[in-house]
């Protein structure tokens, strides 16, 4: 759900007017800063390994955090010179989509699954 409301939060800001900026950047965090809280908080309780890796686990997903929030800057700054803001905001809600279609084709736990049939 946070992925698709980072979509939305990312179109409304195409729109070419203070407000629609001012609308999706709140939009942007409300639904994007729970998701980092949980994805870091599952890191650390689903760690299967000892209780002095769980730091480890959280580091890892930390650092998969920054290399794929390296990108979306350099993108949206060629879009925005290459056309304009509004097209590098829908080029970024499109990306954002993009990266978003596997998951919606993830399955629950295979392995539940597995000892259930």
């Amino acid at each position: 759900m946070s992925g698709l409301g980072m979509v939305v939060a990312l179109i409304i800001c195409a729109a070419p007017n203070p407000f629609a900026a001012a609308l999706g950047a709140v939009l942007g965090g409300i639904v994007v800063g729970p998701a980092y809280t949980i994805a870091f908080a599952a890191a650390k309780d689903l760690c299967r390994v000892g209780r002095e890796y769980e730091g480890l686990a959280v580091a890892w997903v930390n650092s998969i955090s920054l290399t794929g929030a390296f990108w979306p800057p350099l993108i949206f700054s060629y879009l925005a010179k290459s056309f304009d803001y509004s097209a590098a905001w829908l080029g970024g809600s499109a990306l954002c989509f993009l990266l978003l279609i596997p998951l919606f084709f993830l399955r629950g736990d295979q392995t539940r699954s597995a000892k259930e049939a």
